[in-house]
């Protein structure tokens, strides 16, 4: 249960600092959207692999499966926050479809 709590946390942390960096982000409509599926991607393996071959805490494995999703999670959180920036500048552009 701690370890949930832990993981919860640092997520948290993830989106936070991803909220506050993403005045530095410069990124086109193309790369927001590459990034993002590259997360998604990055944090289903990093929460699958640890299913698909069981690791010890504190293994390499389980410490690269915990980089890997707050990576991700990060990624995703600082693209959905510019492309909320994009909007907001042209909405023209940013629009899905």
């Amino acid at each position: 249960m701690t370890g949930l709590i832990v993981h919860v946390l640092m997520i948290l942390v993830a989106i936070d600092v991803a909220r506050k960096s993403r005045n530095k982000t410069t990124w086109t409509l193309t790369q927001l959207h590459w990034r993002m599926w590259l997360s998604i991607v990055g944090a289903v393996v990093g929460l699958l692999l640890p299913k698909l071959e069981p690791a010890q805490p504190g293994s390499p494995n389980a410490i690269l499966c915990i980089a890997l999703t707050l990576l991700s999670v990060f990624v995703f959180s600082k693209a959905l926050y510019r492309r909320t920036d994009l909007r907001t500048v042209v909405p023209d552009v940013a629009m899905p479809g």
